[in-house]
């Protein structure tokens, strides 16, 4: 919910900024940024294994550090819309994984040691 909240925030703040600027080559930059969005969210969309969705959800994440060192607020408010949209895609792949083949259970049958640990004597 606290990521919801900042990307709200930041869409208000570069919306403010967008109105001030008052169009011009701000109206052409908007429009590559829209299209490069859509095409990041088709690519997630279209991803098929986890492997993918990850690789786009880390480049998000670098993006949006770029973009907060570099002050640009409508950038980091994108990539913090993609990384949200590849998290949920994340769920969606692992939660069908888990209908179809099942989840990891972990070493030896769900975790669980074959003898109990015993702690204080040396190895």
């Amino acid at each position: 919910m606290r990521t919801a909240s900042r990307l709200a925030r930041l869409r208000r703040r570069s919306a403010g900024r967008r109105r001030r600027a008052g169009g011009g080559a701000q109206g052409r930059c908007h429009e590559r940024r829209a299209r490069s969005l859509h095409a990041a969210c088709r690519a997630i969309a279209e991803a098929v294994s986890v492997d993918e969705v990850k690789d786009i959800r880390d480049q998000a994440v670098a993006m949006a550090a770029y973009a907060r060192q570099a002050k640009n607020r409508d950038l980091e408010a994108d990539a913090v819309e993609i990384r949200l949209r590849a998290t949920r895609r994340l769920d969606q792949l692992r939660r069908a994984q888990k209908e179809t083949v099942g989840l990891n259970q972990g070493a030896a049958g769900g975790g669980k040691k074959a003898s109990p640990r015993v702690v204080g004597q040396p190895a």
